[in-house]
C-alpha cells in the first residue's frame, strides 16, 4: 500500500495544546454528550437493546439506512440487527488490541486517518487510582471540522495493568520492556468525536472494549451493519500505540511511577512544551508519509503471535493450555477404560451382548442420568 500524503492544513500547535486544564474540557464535553444522549432516550429516538431483543413497537416510526436509503424500521430489520449484534459479540468476545483495532477498521476510515490526522500526543496519564492505566491523547481535527482538537482515552485492562505493575524486575530498563509488551495487550478506548459516538460506541460496547459511557442504542441510521471499530482520530492513536517510541516511554514512566508511588492518584501531566515537541516530530513524519494506519500482513500477524508466545505471559498461557489438554485427554482415557471394563462385565453376564452394544447401552444410561 502506497503512503498517502496528508491533506495540507497548517496546525496551530499553540492553539492545540494551549488549553488550561485538558481534563476540565473533557469533562464539559462528556457532560454535554451524556445530557444529549439522555434527552434522545427520553424522546424514544433511540433503538435500544430491548427493541433489538424483540420488543420494538412499529408505531414509534424509527428510521434506518439498512439497504442504502432511509426508511422506516420493520420487524425483519430488527431480526437482522439482532443477528449483526450476535455475530459482532462473538467475534470481539475477547476484547481488542491496538493492531486489531486497525485491522478491523473500515478502509475509508484508515484513509482519512492517513490523510488528515497528523498528530496524536499524550497529554495526561494515570499510573494509579481509579483511572490507573489510562492515557489521554490529543489529536488534531480534520480539515472540515469546527473544533481544533479531539480527546481520545485509552485504558489498559485492569488485570493487565495490575499484573505488569507487580511484575518482578529492576527499575528503568525492565519497565521499558514491560511497556513494549503491555502496548500489545487488550485495551478499551473512546473518542469525543461524533463519528465514534454515532457509529462506533455501540460496537465498542458490544465488543467489551468501550471506555467511559456504554451505549445501548443501536446505530440503525448511521451504521446499521455494524462495520468498523475506529474513527480517524482513534486510528491515529492506535498507530501511535503500535509504533511511537514516545508513547512507549510514557507507559514506561507510568509503570515506574505506579511501582514506586502506589498511593499517588495524581496524573502525569505533559507540559505544553513537551506536547508541542512531540507533535512537531509526528507532523514531520506524517508529511514524509511515515505515519499511516495499515492492516498487518499474514506474516506480520504470525510474527506478532510468535513474539507474544515468547514472553513470560505467553509461555504461561501455553503451559496452562497444555495442562488443560493433558487433563482432558486423561479424563477421556479413564472414561474409555471404565466403559470397556463395564462392557466386559455386561458381556460376561448377558453372554450375547457385544462389547460395542454394551458401550451403547452404557452411553444411553449415562445420558439419561445426566
Amino acid at each position: 500500500m502506497m503512503a498517502t500524503t496528508p491533506k495540507s492544513k497548517t496546525l496551530n500547535l499553540s492553539k492545540l495544546f494551549g488549553v488550561r486544564g485538558h481534563q476540565a474540557a473533557v469533562e464539559r464535553a462528556s457532560k454535554a454528550e451524556r445530557a444529549d444522549r439522555y434527552t434522545a432516550g427520553t424522546k424514544s429516538k433511540i433503538l435500544a437493546n430491548t427493541d433489538v431483543g424483540g420488543e420494538y413497537d412499529a408505531e414509534r416510526f424509527l428510521l434506518t439506512t439498512l439497504g442504502g436509503k432511509s426508511r422506516p424500521i420493520t420487524h425483519d430489520d430488527i431480526r437482522t440487527f439482532r443477528e449483526f449484534s450476535r455475530k459482532l459479540g462473538a467475534r470481539l468476545k475477547g476484547g481488542i488490541t491496538a493492531q486489531q483495532a486497525i485491522n478491523l477498521s473500515r478502509p475509508e476510515d484508515r484513509e482519512r486517518a492517513n490523510e488528515e490526522i497528523r498528530i496524536a500526543t499524550v497529554v495526561q496519564a494515570w499510573p494509579a487510582g481509579p483511572k490507573a492505566g489510562t492515557l489521554q491523547f490529543v489529536t488534531n481535527s480534520g480539515p472540515d471540522s469546527d473544533v481544533a482538537r479531539h480527546y481520545v482515552h485509552v485504558r489498559f485492562h485492569e488485570r493487565d495493568w495490575a499484573a505488569y505493575v507487580a511484575a518482578p524486575g529492576k527499575r528503568g530498563a525492565d519497565t521499558k520492556t514491560l511497556a513494549t509488551d503491555l502496548l500489545k495487550r487488550q485495551i478499551r478506548f473512546e473518542c469525543d468525536c461524533g463519528r465514534f459516538r454515532y457509529w462506533f460506541r455501540y460496537i465498542a460496547t458490544i465488543g467489551g472494549f468501550v471506555h467511559g459511557r456504554p451505549e445501548e442504542g443501536y446505530p440503525d441510521q448511521r451504521n446499521p451493519q455494524l462495520q468498523g471499530v475506529c474513527c480517524k482520530h482513534l486510528l491515529r492513536v492506535m498507530r501511535a500505540m503500535t509504533h511511537d517510541p514516545a508513547v512507549r516511554g510514557r507507559v514506561s514512566e507510568m509503570l515506574e511511577r505506579a511501582r514506586t508511588q502506589v498511593e499517588v492518584e495524581a496524573p502525569i501531566r505533559v507540559t505544553a512544551k513537551e506536547a508541542k515537541e512531540a507533535a512537531r516530530r509526528q507532523e514531520a513524519e506524517a508529511k514524509r508519509g511515515l505515519v499511516k494506519s495499515r492492516v498487518e500482513s499474514t506474516q506480520e500477524a504470525a510474527d506478532r503471535k510468535a513474539a507474544a508466545a515468547r514472553t513470560p505471559a505467553g509461555q504461561k498461557r501455553a503451559l496452562d493450555r497444555a495442562a488443560k489438554l493433558a487433563q482432558k485427554r486423561a479424563e477421556m482415557q479413564a472414561r474409555d477404560a471404565q466403559l470397556s471394563s463395564a462392557a466386559e462385565k455386561l458381556k460376561s453376564l448377558l453372554g450375547t451382548v457385544s462389547k460395542q452394544d454394551a458401550k451403547r447401552l452404557l452411553d444411553l444410561l449415562s445420558a439419561q442420568k445426566a
